[in-house]
Formats: structure tokens, sequence, C-alpha cells
């Protein structure tokens, strides 16, 4: 996987947002540094950008997830991963 910060969209960014405030579970899937598909379920308690302009979400069970690692919140994929989703036999 690429290791270089990947903007999202905006309208991504929003729905992220408005889960966070409204303090709903969500289910997250995202991509690991080694490319593994994994998930968390939390509330998304807060976003950090770090000096490197990398975009994080933090959530209540302790994860801290790169924005562009993310490829699902709910039912809704990151654009950036439509692809993925198309292609896995899940």
């Amino acid at each position: 996987m690429n290791n270089h910060y990947r903007p999202i969209s905006c309208n991504f960014y929003d729905i992220l947002q408005d889960y966070a405030t409204k303090g709903t579970c969500v289910k997250i899937l995202y991509l690991s540094e080694l490319n593994e598909l994994l998930s968390s379920s939390s509330i998304i308690k807060d976003f950090i950008t770090t000096a490197g302009k990398e975009e994080y979400v933090l959530l209540a069970n302790g994860d801290k997830i790169r924005l562009d690692r993310i490829t699902k919140i709910q039912q809704t994929i990151n654009p950036n991963y439509e692809d993925y989703f198309k292609n896995s036999c899940g």
C-alpha cells in the first residue's frame, strides 16, 4: 500500500463528521499498513491532522485510523475504494 496520504473527498468527510456529530456507533472497514482489511465498531470522538497534513479519526474504543485508509463506513464506500469492492468476493 502506498504510504503517502491521499485526501478523501469532501462528501465522504462530511459523512464521517455527520456520524461524529450524532454520536452514532459505526462500523468502519479500513486497510492496515500491511494492506489487511480490518474493521472497528465504535463512536467517532474526534478528528486530528498531523504536521504532515495526514488526517485521522479517533474512536471511542481507542483506535486511530488514517482517513485515506477507510474503505467503508456503515454502508457508504469511500469513493477512493469503489474499485476495491467491485473486484472483491465479499
